[in-house]
Protein backbone atom coordinates (compact mmCIF):
# COMPACT_ATOMS: atom_id res chain seq x y z
CA UNK A 1 0.00 0.00 0.00
CA UNK A 2 1.04 3.87 -0.90
CA UNK A 3 1.00 5.77 1.99
CA UNK A 4 1.48 9.56 1.86
CA UNK A 5 3.50 11.09 5.36
CA UNK A 6 5.14 13.89 6.07
CA UNK A 7 8.74 13.31 4.51
CA UNK A 8 6.88 12.04 1.41
CA UNK A 9 5.53 8.84 -0.06
CA UNK A 10 6.45 5.35 1.41
CA UNK A 11 5.17 1.70 0.56
CA UNK A 12 3.65 0.28 3.59
CA UNK A 13 4.45 -3.71 3.29
CA UNK A 14 5.50 -6.48 5.59
CA UNK A 15 9.34 -6.37 5.49
CA UNK A 16 9.79 -10.39 4.24
CA UNK A 17 8.52 -9.04 1.10
CA UNK A 18 11.27 -6.36 0.26
CA UNK A 19 13.84 -8.72 -1.25
CA UNK A 20 16.64 -6.42 0.16
CA UNK A 21 15.28 -7.13 3.90
CA UNK A 22 14.90 -10.91 3.06
CA UNK A 23 18.30 -10.65 1.64
CA UNK A 24 19.21 -9.14 5.10
CA UNK A 25 17.47 -11.28 7.52
CA UNK A 26 18.55 -14.46 5.91
CA UNK A 27 22.07 -13.34 6.30
CA UNK A 28 21.62 -12.44 9.95
CA UNK A 29 20.54 -16.10 10.61
CA UNK A 30 23.37 -17.56 8.85
CA UNK A 31 25.80 -15.85 10.34
CA UNK A 32 24.30 -17.19 14.17
CA UNK A 33 27.03 -19.37 15.43
CA UNK A 34 25.12 -22.32 16.44
CA UNK A 35 23.80 -22.52 12.85
CA UNK A 36 25.21 -25.66 11.51
CA UNK A 37 27.46 -24.98 7.92
CA UNK A 38 24.91 -27.11 5.88
CA UNK A 39 22.36 -24.80 6.69
CA UNK A 40 24.57 -22.19 6.56
CA UNK A 41 25.19 -22.99 2.84
CA UNK A 42 21.22 -23.20 2.28
CA UNK A 43 20.69 -20.32 3.90
CA UNK A 44 23.27 -17.92 2.44
CA UNK A 45 22.14 -19.72 -1.11
CA UNK A 46 18.55 -18.45 -0.60
CA UNK A 47 19.90 -14.91 0.09
CA UNK A 48 22.23 -14.74 -2.70
CA UNK A 49 19.45 -16.08 -4.85
CA UNK A 50 17.31 -13.27 -4.05
CA UNK A 51 20.04 -10.83 -6.14
CA UNK A 52 19.35 -10.01 -9.47
CA UNK A 53 21.24 -7.45 -11.31
CA UNK A 54 22.44 -3.95 -9.99
CA UNK A 55 20.88 -2.42 -7.09
CA UNK A 56 18.71 1.19 -8.23
CA UNK A 57 19.42 0.27 -11.47
CA UNK A 58 19.07 3.74 -13.63
CA UNK A 59 18.74 5.87 -10.56
CA UNK A 60 21.49 8.43 -10.57
CA UNK A 61 22.15 10.96 -7.18
CA UNK A 62 24.47 11.08 -4.23
CA UNK A 63 21.96 8.38 -1.87
CA UNK A 64 21.28 6.20 -4.82
CA UNK A 65 25.22 5.38 -5.42
CA UNK A 66 25.89 5.46 -1.52
CA UNK A 67 22.98 2.60 -1.36
CA UNK A 68 24.12 0.69 -3.93
CA UNK A 69 27.75 0.60 -2.96
CA UNK A 70 26.38 -0.28 0.62
CA UNK A 71 24.60 -3.27 -0.82
CA UNK A 72 27.41 -4.54 -3.37
CA UNK A 73 29.55 -4.82 -0.23
CA UNK A 74 26.42 -6.69 1.88
CA UNK A 75 26.39 -9.13 -1.18
CA UNK A 76 30.49 -9.63 -1.38
CA UNK A 77 30.30 -10.46 2.39
CA UNK A 78 27.38 -12.84 2.32
CA UNK A 79 29.11 -14.65 -0.80
CA UNK A 80 32.50 -15.04 1.42
CA UNK A 81 30.62 -16.37 4.26
CA UNK A 82 28.71 -18.56 1.88
CA UNK A 83 32.50 -19.61 0.21
CA UNK A 84 33.79 -20.44 3.98
CA UNK A 85 30.84 -22.30 4.51
CA UNK A 86 30.28 -24.30 1.28
CA UNK A 87 34.05 -25.03 1.61
CA UNK A 88 34.21 -26.56 5.04
CA UNK A 89 31.20 -29.00 3.45
CA UNK A 90 33.19 -30.30 0.82
CA UNK A 91 31.71 -28.05 -2.09
CA UNK A 92 34.90 -26.42 -3.82
CA UNK A 93 33.43 -27.08 -6.99
CA UNK A 94 30.15 -25.08 -7.06
CA UNK A 95 32.62 -21.82 -5.33
CA UNK A 96 35.03 -22.38 -8.29
CA UNK A 97 31.87 -21.74 -10.62
CA UNK A 98 29.87 -19.06 -8.58
CA UNK A 99 33.01 -17.04 -7.88
CA UNK A 100 34.90 -17.20 -11.54
CA UNK A 101 31.74 -15.29 -12.85
CA UNK A 102 32.28 -12.69 -9.77
CA UNK A 103 35.69 -12.19 -9.85
CA UNK A 104 35.52 -11.50 -14.01
CA UNK A 105 32.91 -9.12 -12.94
CA UNK A 106 34.45 -7.48 -9.86
CA UNK A 107 38.36 -7.83 -10.54
CA UNK A 108 39.42 -5.47 -7.96
CA UNK A 109 37.44 -6.95 -5.10
CA UNK A 110 40.53 -8.53 -3.60
CA UNK A 111 38.39 -10.66 -1.33
CA UNK A 112 36.52 -12.99 -4.17
CA UNK A 113 40.05 -13.30 -5.72
CA UNK A 114 41.35 -14.97 -2.41
CA UNK A 115 38.14 -16.90 -1.42
CA UNK A 116 38.42 -18.12 -6.01
CA UNK A 117 42.24 -19.21 -4.73
CA UNK A 118 41.20 -21.27 -1.54
CA UNK A 119 38.50 -22.88 -3.75
CA UNK A 120 40.95 -23.84 -6.75
CA UNK A 121 43.19 -25.17 -3.73
CA UNK A 122 40.60 -27.28 -2.17
CA UNK A 123 39.87 -28.43 -5.63
CA UNK A 124 43.76 -29.51 -6.26
CA UNK A 125 43.45 -27.04 -9.06
CA UNK A 126 46.16 -23.64 -9.82
CA UNK A 127 44.19 -20.89 -11.44
CA UNK A 128 44.39 -20.45 -14.91
CA UNK A 129 46.58 -17.70 -16.61
CA UNK A 130 48.62 -17.02 -13.76
CA UNK A 131 51.27 -14.49 -13.95
CA UNK A 132 53.14 -15.54 -10.61
CA UNK A 133 56.54 -15.69 -11.46
CA UNK A 134 57.38 -20.10 -10.49
CA UNK A 135 59.26 -20.66 -7.62
CA UNK A 136 61.55 -23.25 -6.21
CA UNK A 137 60.58 -24.86 -3.02
CA UNK A 138 63.22 -22.78 -1.37
CA UNK A 139 61.27 -19.64 -2.26
CA UNK A 140 63.66 -18.13 -4.89
CA UNK A 141 62.56 -17.69 -8.81
CA UNK A 142 63.17 -20.73 -11.29
CA UNK A 143 63.72 -20.38 -15.15
CA UNK A 144 61.42 -22.22 -16.16
CA UNK A 145 59.27 -19.81 -18.10
CA UNK A 146 59.68 -19.79 -22.07
CA UNK A 147 62.45 -18.10 -22.90
CA UNK A 148 61.38 -14.70 -24.83
CA UNK A 149 60.97 -14.36 -28.91
CA UNK A 150 63.77 -11.74 -29.84
CA UNK A 151 62.85 -8.83 -31.59
CA UNK A 152 65.06 -8.19 -34.21
CA UNK A 153 66.69 -4.78 -34.38
CA UNK A 154 65.06 -2.22 -36.02
CA UNK A 155 66.69 -0.06 -38.66
CA UNK A 156 67.32 3.28 -37.44
CA UNK A 157 69.33 4.81 -40.23
CA UNK A 158 67.21 7.17 -42.76
CA UNK A 159 66.17 5.26 -46.26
Amino acid sequence: MLVRGPAGYRLDVTPDLVDAQRFRDLVARARRTEVPDAVRVLTLREAMGLWRGTPLAGLTGEWAGRTRESWLHQYVDAVLAWADAELRVGGHLVVIDTLSGLVAEHPLVEPLTVALMRALHAAGRTPRHSRATPVSASGSPTNSAPPRARRPARNTRPC
